[in-house]
């Protein structure tokens, strides 16, 4: 192969590789909001108690389930309801499920993000028939598939 030839070849090769990288773009996940979210709860009366386990599963039919831990290390569930409203107002209403005696009744808000989280959540019991209603917050939320 003579130089001319040679060349030739080198500059083809790397204007295919060259046209093959710059043609590939990196696309950022897009997640709807039904999907698995793991984090944190807090309770605004017992600051002592930190942070614990939550998780919500949320379903496209409009259903949700959630599991936390509780300051006795064992966990409660809850299932009901879910919204979205504007793309990104996620709000829920759940009722504690399981256990025994009355069901504990909530109500979740929070901000939804196509990457995979919701932020700035809260929580407050509209209907507890043991003590009077507690509130708190979620950590950011974050997808877990």
């Amino acid at each position: 192969m003579k130089c001319n030839q040679f060349c030739l070849f080198v500059i083809v090769a790397f204007i295919s590789i060259g046209s093959m990288t710059s043609c590939k773009k990196d696309k950022a996940v897009v997640y709807p909001i039904a999907g698995v979210y793991t984090g944190t709860y807090t309770v605004n009366d017992v600051p002592a108690q930190g942070a614990l386990a939550y998780g919500f599963s949320i379903f496209p039919d409009g259903t949700i389930t959630t599991k936390g831990m509780g300051g006795d290390g064992s966990y409660a569930y809850a299932a009901g309801t879910w919204t979205l409203t504007g793309n990104t107002q996620f709000t829920a209403n759940i009722t504690s499920i399981g256990g025994s005696g009355q069901p504990i009744k909530q109500s979740i808000t929070a901000s939804f993000s196509n990457t995979g989280t919701l932020a700035n959540g809260t929580w407050v019991d509209t209907n507890n028939p043991y003590h009077a209603p507690y509130s708190g917050k979620f950590s950011t939320m974050q997808r877990a598939n």
